[in-house]
């Protein structure tokens, strides 16, 4: 809720079943309409206006179903992260029994909290390097760290270097032509063919090799494309 309807977007008056609220002082404060708006890019929606309120109130519950993230707290601090990325969006201190949020962005630089966000940020946008590469090359490009900053569990890199366990050798092969046919698709191609083709498909007799391909313009196409294959003579 907010007291600052200059901020909010979609402003409609409040008509719903509830017209005021109830605060721990016995008051109890009119609701004058709702709406939406954005905290650093955070959608908040259904946004109460209350005139008389002196402080702008977040529900942590109504942050994290609207945008998908999380939200951590220790005795003095606070932070809204993207759930998938760890990135921290907001940090929130306490002060006189309430977490004040700000931007990241907007804290001073030698707050290890930034340090850690611009890391993060470089590390997506050079395509997740590892850890001593991304440090060589912010140092080359005299961007200031700290020894302090430790990287976050990065999801989008632990991902990347999952393997597949390798394919097991087959020992069975066909004994006679066109007993076992092997088929695939490729495409879509970057540059069109002159006749506008843009997949091909391929087939392997898996007895002699023999290959046919066949150039399509759609991966969908009528069966009768293929009806020209012959057995091999």
């Amino acid at each position: 809720m907010t007291h600052q309807n200059e901020k909010l977007q979609d402003l409609n008056e409040n008509n719903g079943m509830i017209s005021s609220l109830l605060f721990g002082n016995g008051e109890r404060l009119k609701i004058m309409a709702s709406g939406t708006t954005k905290l650093n890019n955070l959608n908040l929606h259904y946004v109460l206006y209350v005139l008389e309120i002196t402080k702008n109130l977040l529900s942590v519950s109504k942050l994290t179903a609207d945008n998908k993230d999380l939200v951590e707290f220790d005795a003095n601090y606070c932070y809204v992260k993207d759930k998938l990325t760890g990135k921290i969006l907001l940090r929130g201190k306490l002060r006189n029994g309430l977490y004040q949020l700000s931007s990241v962005n907007s804290q001073v630089n030698n707050d290890p909290c930034v340090y850690m966000s611009l890391k993060e940020n470089w590390k997506r946008k050079l395509g997740h390097p590892n850890n001593k590469v991304l440090e060589k090359v912010l140092k080359i490009c005299n961007v200031k760290t700290s020894s302090r900053d430790q990287f976050s569990f990065c999801e989008a890199c632990q991902f990347g270097k999952l393997h597949l366990l390798p394919f097991k050798l087959s020992s069975s092969h066909a004994k006679e032509p066109l007993e076992l046919i092997h088929g695939d698709v490729w495409g879509p191609a970057p540059i069109l063919s002159p006749s506008n083709f843009k997949y091909y498909v391929i087939f392997i007799d898996d007895y002699n090799r023999f290959t046919w391909i066949f150039p399509l313009k759609k991966k969908i196409k009528n069966n009768t494309c293929f009806h020209s294959i012959q057995k091999p003579g």
